[in-house]
């Protein structure tokens, strides 16, 4: 009996103590002085990078944590406590900074994290001349040397066009900028605009199937909100004191509209860009059929025929207009022109330039 009694004692003696292992409570980690330092701002670069420290107690070094967005809580990175400070790069550098960045770290008892909202300085505005690069990339991949336009291409990339006139919005040209950065802001604000309606409405045949699409207001610069009419119109023509060759720069997402450029306009091509878009669309037998005796032409040169002529066509009759849509045209053309030459101008065409 004793001998039983002693046994029990011995397996309950044992059984507590197995259940005393050397196992203290984990608890979750303690997250203190998180900071975001602003490290390369560069003034050409649309992007900055951030310097992230904290201090944190109760966890393994070797654990992990991740910085990013709600909808992607490591979209910067996932990285072990011991190698504090890490540096985010590649954070967009204007007026549409990310703002809602976040600390995840993991807790013991869940699948869920721990979250700890990161204060960035806002706004962070790096540029100090807007940067077309992003543009020029995507005109370069999604655009022939003839002008035509890859949409499905265009549409692949969509967050990237939108990303641009982000940036185009929250860095309109200031007092200091020279007039060919102004242009090329413009020019290039167009078009992207125009690629833009495409792609939201796309698969489309025309841009005239949009309705009011150049009324309607698309791309806030400044405290402005502009329509394709406002930027070539109100803002682009005056601007360049009615250059007409602006004419030829500005692309409507058409089959007669001159051909989309290739590349971005920038200041330091500006007026070469803008004498070949010219010659090359006058000389282009797609848009204008010239001979000694007629021009069959593009409707462009009817429906600014101020900005084409040399003088006030207020009053002229149609040969007399006609006559001045001849000299512009001459400058340019490699076919001479007799006295008396007729001009025709052709139906335009508005299916998508595809």
């Amino acid at each position: 009996m004793i001998s039983r009694i002693s046994l029990l004692l011995s397996l309950v003696l044992l059984f507590g103590l197995s259940c005393k292992k050397d196992d203290p409570t984990v608890v979750n980690p303690n997250i203190t002085n998180e900071s975001a330092t602003v490290q390369d701002c560069d003034p050409e670069s649309e992007y900055y990078s951030i310097l992230v420290d904290f201090d944190y107690e109760g966890a393994d070094p070797t654990e992990e944590f991740s910085i990013g967005v709600a909808d992607d809580k490591s979209k910067y990175g996932t990285y072990a406590f011991s190698e504090l400070p890490v540096t985010i790069s590649n954070l967009l550098g204007d007026n549409a900074t990310e703002l809602e960045l976040n600390l995840y770290v993991p807790k013991e008892d869940s699948v869920n994290k721990q979250v700890f909202p990161l204060e960035i300085p806002q706004p962070i505005d790096c540029i100090t001349r807007i940067s077309h690069d992003r543009w020029n990339e995507l005109l370069i991949a999604n655009v022939s040397q003839a002008g035509n336009v890859n949409y499905p291409g265009f549409l692949s990339r969509f967050d990237e066009v939108q990303e641009y006139l982000r940036i185009l919005s929250a860095n309109p040209p200031e007092a200091d900028w020279s007039d060919e950065e102004t242009t090329c802001f413009y020019i290039n604000a167009y078009n992207a605009v125009a690629v833009n309606l495409m792609l939201e409405n796309y698969p489309i045949q025309s841009i005239m199937n949009i309705p009011d699409v150049w009324k309607r207001k698309e791309l806030q610069i400044g405290e402005d909100t502009l329509s394709l009419d406002n930027i070539e119109k109100d803002i682009l023509l005056p601007h360049t004191d009615y250059d007409p060759r602006i004419h030829f720069a500005v692309n409507c997402a058409s089959k007669s509209c001159p051909p989309l450029l290739n590349r971005a306009f920038v200041p330091e091509t500006l007026e070469n860009d803008l004498q070949s878009q010219t010659y090359g669309f006058i000389n282009n037998s797609s848009y204008n059929f010239l001979s000694p005796d007629s021009l069959a032409v593009s409707q462009l040169f009817n429906w600014y025929i101020n900005d084409f002529s040399a003088i006030d066509t207020a009053g002229l009759d149609q040969a007399q207009r006609d006559a001045q849509v001849i000299q512009y045209i001459d400058q340019y053309s490699n076919q001479s022109f007799n006295e008396g030459a007729v001009v025709h101008y052709q139906e335009y065409d508005w299916s998508i330039n595809d």
